[in-house]
């Protein structure tokens, strides 16, 4: 990937400073191809701070970060030393009361580097704490898939009450690398927290969809009809008592999507498509009780609400979520290694007994 030369960088930041009448000084040029920049900040009152370029490894990015701040004296010494170790380094001179430097100015805060970029909308599926203040955080995109990334700032008082599990999110992802990490900036569409906190149920609904979605699906790979019904899921959630059945749908949408779609259209003994009241846990197939014969009780049930009839009371709902539990843990667990399936699935279910 192309890189703009140090001398090219710095010729644009001291117009960039200028433009803004903000005294600023060369005071030792450096390598204009390749030469590292030291940025002092003076702020006229006995202080400063001096900023280099660093290269952040989780996100990718080159990033500006202290190597000294100060009394002024001391910080002009830790320059110095800089200077002995890198000759062909720049050192740029910023004086501003107001401690004004511009390098987080757009087109400046990265060293000028070209980065890779998309913008995008998502719901949020996890986050956690990443260093002091920062997070990383999983989002399910529509154009995208599940992408995770860094967000600076992440656990601070303004930022962190954005970043709830189920939140919709307006997100710029960037990056040097596509391989990176990379580093999310968000803005929040809306709030789907106010809509659950006060229902148990409903709250417990949208931790199995998030935790699912991020224990199942492929990383960066769009799916976008899943990503269409999930997210009409997590609206339904606390806002309707029908939620269970559209959840239910939406597990077999997400089996399906995924390769492990069960057939229940005939029956895999007869071909039959009349009494049919059970699942094969081997095919994944419909199975009538004609031809389940003296095997049925090793079959799984297959309720008329898993073939889109009848009214869907909660005991058929639940022995839906019976059959596709059965095969999210035995099929698609197996096929992502042997990985548990997250226990906020089980909560669901718990509470969804308790409360029908």
């Amino acid at each position: 990937m192309s890189r703009l030369t140090a001398g090219f960088w710095v010729a644009a930041y001291l117009t960039r400073l200028r433009v803004e009448d903000i005294p600023v000084f060369v005071v030792k040029r450096g390598d204009d191809t390749a030469g590292a920049v030291l940025i002092k900040m003076n702020t006229l009152d006995g202080q400063a701070c001096c900023y280099q370029r660093s290269f952040d490894l989780m996100s990718g990015e080159r990033i500006w970060v202290v190597l000294a701040e100060g009394v002024e004296a001391d910080v002009d010494a830790a320059l110095d030393k800089q200077r002995s170790f890198d000759p062909d380094c720049w050192v740029i001179e910023v004086e501003d009361r107001e401690g004004r430097h511009l390098l987080d100015a757009p087109g400046l805060e990265s060293g000028a580097e070209r980065v890779i970029q998309w913008r995008d909308e998502g719901a949020l599926l996890s986050v956690r704490r990443h260093g002091e203040s920062a997070a990383i955080v999983e989002i399910f995109t529509a154009e995208h898939g599940r992408h995770a990334g860094i967000v600076r700032g992440g656990t601070s008082r303004k930022i962190a009450p954005i970043l709830q599990p189920g939140a919709q999110l307006d997100v710029v992802w960037k990056a040097r690398l596509e391989e990176h990490l990379g580093s999310f900036s968000v803005e929040p569409v809306r709030s789907r927290a106010a809509a659950v906190m006060s229902d148990r149920l409903a709250l417990a609904g949208l931790n199995a969809v998030c935790a699912l979605l991020a224990f199942a699906m492929p990383e960066r790979e769009a799916h976008p009809s899943l990503y269409r019904q999930s997210t009409v899921l997590m609206d339904l959630l606390g806002n309707t008592d029908a939620w269970p059945l559209a959840y239910l749908r939406w597990e077999l949408a997400l089996l399906e999507e995924l390769g492990f779609g069960l057939d229940l259209g005939s029956c895999a003994v007869t071909g039959s498509v009349e009494g049919l009241c059970y699942v094969s846990p081997k095919s994944g197939r419909a199975v009538s009780a004609e031809g389940a014969g003296e095997w049925a009780d090793r079959l799984l049930p297959l309720p008329d609400v898993l073939l889109g009839v009848g009214s869907a009371p909660d005991a058929e709902i639940l022995q839906g979520l019976e059959t596709t539990g059965y095969f999210l843990e035995h099929w698609l667990a197996r096929a992502l290694g042997d990985r548990p399936v997250p226990d906020a699935r089980g909560r669901m279910v718990d509470a969804l007994v308790r409360y029908s």
